[in-house]
């Protein structure tokens, strides 16, 4: 169990770039019920709408606090980031389908100590360097 919730947060901050109209591949079909009450807590506390979040999955992650909190709280949420923001690497990694890990490890490390003013700009800043080394490992819940 606590696998596939890792999985679902890596679903959310790791989408692929380019739109689609059902989930990647690699993700388990049943990640939208599992997640659904996290999302929920998520979208509440930071005001994000799910037309943000779609704009998002599209590869337009605006740079607003809001969103930026949101992909947080979820990550939070599956204990894949620690309390500064910073991504649990071999966590994250470990939890990916082995095709994914080479790559997620190696974008990862280019993406390390991107800095930020507080926890959600960090988690966005990273985010933002990795997306482009990995957009196959790019999809928001």
């Amino acid at each position: 169990m606590e696998k596939l919730r890792l999985v679902i947060i890596l679903t959310l901050c790791f989408q692929t770039i380019l739109i689609r109209a059902k989930l990647p591949d690699w993700v388990p079909p049943d990640i939208i019920e599992l997640v659904a009450e996290d999302k929920k807590r998520c979208m509440d506390e930071h005001k994000v709408d799910q037309a943000t979040i779609d704009k998002a999955d599209n590869g337009d992650i605006p740079n607003e606090q809001n969103i930026k909190c949101y992909m947080h709280c979820m990550m939070e949420s599956f204990s894949v980031i620690d309390e500064n923001g910073e991504i649990e690497e071999e966590t994250f990694v470990g939890f990916l389908p082995e095709q994914f890990q080479t790559k997620a490890r190696q974008s990862l490390s280019a993406c390390a100590n991107k800095g930020g003013a507080d926890p959600c700009d960090k988690l966005y800043n990273t985010m933002m360097c990795f997306i482009p080394l990995a957009p196959e490992l790019w999809y928001v819940l």
